[in-house]
């Protein structure tokens, strides 16, 4: 799992909406709480990508 860090945001259609990100990758453990439409859960990640830019993918 990758957690991406973009204080912007980005809107999507579902969490299944695929989207194309540019930015840093690096390593770095952590868990956060996400929240869905049907409740909340403990996410754990290991890499982290500082987004400078995500889109939506078109293929």
């Amino acid at each position: 799992m990758v957690l991406v860090d973009y204080p912007e945001g980005i809107e999507l259609v579902s969490l299944s909406t695929p989207v194309w990100v540019s930015g840093h990758l690096y390593a770095e453990e952590s868990i956060e709480n996400v929240s869905y439409a049907d409740g909340a859960s403990n996410v754990e990640s290991v890499y982290t990508l500082t987004a400078s830019e995500v889109e939506l993918y078109q293929p």
